[in-house]
């Protein structure tokens, strides 16, 4: 079946080498990332942010972390919110949002129930909430991003957070190590590595970290724009239904 497909899309360039290692012709295997809609995912300045924090009934004079995506275990949701209480916020003061919808699988509703009892126990940590059609909200009233999933294609959550100038902060897998430079729009980690998390967490605070977010708003407009995209798809249709192709 794969060898009568016309055009494979990788959406990073871990998923092209994964493809062409499998057997897929090279010359079908076309890069095209995902995209992130600009106007809707931009930065706020200090004054949107505080009305925002304020409306939401989050702290305005704490950081506020982020981390948006399904409760599953791929993304390593549990064991971001223990290491966050274990480590205590790992002295940067800030209180972890964690948002999204609760898994398919057989052990979502159990993960949701465990997140959401740890968020009970110390509220001055963690704030579990489900996912929500305004998430852009969330984006522009935090002040870094974290995403520690074992594997990703290429992650849309990233794109939105650095779309809003957020330093994502996340681990070294496909597709995250391809938007995030590290240390100059980010940083990355190994996947759970406690010790690592804990210097990257610390690397995007304050100003370090506001320069980062400039950088990563600057990075995705330049590729990732989600009408550039478009017209990638389009131009990638028009080539194989074109009839002089063949």
């Amino acid at each position: 079946v794969l060898n009568r497909v016309d055009a494979y899309v990788a959406i990073s360039a871990e998923l092209w080498a994964e493809f062409a290692a499998k057997g897929l012709k090279p010359s079908r295997i076309v890069s095209i990332p995902n995209g992130v809609d600009l106007e809707r995912f931009r930065p706020a300045d200090a004054a949107e942010k505080r009305a925002l924090a304020q409306s939401m009934a989050v702290p305005a004079d704490r950081p506020v972390g982020l981390f948006v995506g399904v409760f599953d275990e791929r993304k390593k949701i549990a064991w971001l919110m223990e290491q966050w209480i274990r480590n205590r916020a790992f002295g940067t003061g800030a209180r972890l949002l964690a948002i999204g919808p609760t898994s398919r699988d057989p052990y979502g509703p159990e993960l949701k129930r465990k997140l959401e009892d740890l968020a009970a126990r110390h509220p001055e940590l963690l704030r579990v909430l489900d996912f929500t059609d305004e998430i852009e909200h969330y984006y522009r009233l935090a002040d870094f991003f974290v995403l520690p999933s074992s594997n990703e294609g290429l992650p849309n959550a990233v794109l939105e957070a650095m779309a809003c100038g957020l330093p994502c902060v996340a681990t070294r897998v496909s597709g995250s190590s391809d938007l995030i430079r590290d240390g100059e729009s980010g940083v990355t980690f190994g996947v759970e590595d406690v010790a690592e998390l804990a210097v990257a967490v610390a690397r995007v605070q304050g100003d370090a970290g506001v320069r980062m977010g400039t950088a990563a708003r600057r990075f995705v407009e330049q590729g990732y724009d989600i009408n550039g995209i478009a017209e990638c798809y389009e131009a990638l249709y028009e080539r194989l239904t074109d009839p002089k192709a063949d």
